[in-house]
């Protein structure tokens, strides 16, 4: 693919870590949660199309996503959680993936991060 079709349509995945992946352009209908290999963790879509509020907690580390329409409770844990609360407020988040060491190398000091998901049926 063309280096102009990744710059209009999202990431191209090079194999490094990144806590999300985003579309540059537009909005996608929903995201995934993508855990740790051997998490025992399913993969998970989310729809955008329902009301979705969040709530930050920067100083613990921690953003928590209320989905509405499925009634679903999201808790994110992590560093750099304020630009993905951004980013999904955007609907340009197409994919957040939890750090797995066994996977990736060791993430800089200052690199988002998202060390886990937890998810609640209420």
């Amino acid at each position: 693919m063309s280096d102009s079709f990744w710059e209009h349509f999202g990431d191209r995945d090079d194999g490094k870590y990144r806590a999300w992946r985003t579309v540059q352009q537009g909005s996608v209908a929903s995201f995934q949660l993508v855990p740790a290999k051997g998490s025992g963790q399913p993969d998970r879509r989310i729809p955008y199309l329902q009301p979705i509020s969040t709530e930050h907690y920067a100083e613990s580390g921690q953003l928590c996503l209320m989905c509405h329409g499925t009634g679903m409770m999201i808790f994110f844990e992590g560093r750099g959680l304020d630009e993905l609360d951004n980013q999904l407020a955007e609907r340009r988040v197409k994919s957040i993936h939890v750090f797995d060491p066994a996977v990736h190398a060791p993430p800089e000091n200052d690199a988002m991060v998202v060390t886990k998901i937890t998810v609640e049926n209420s």
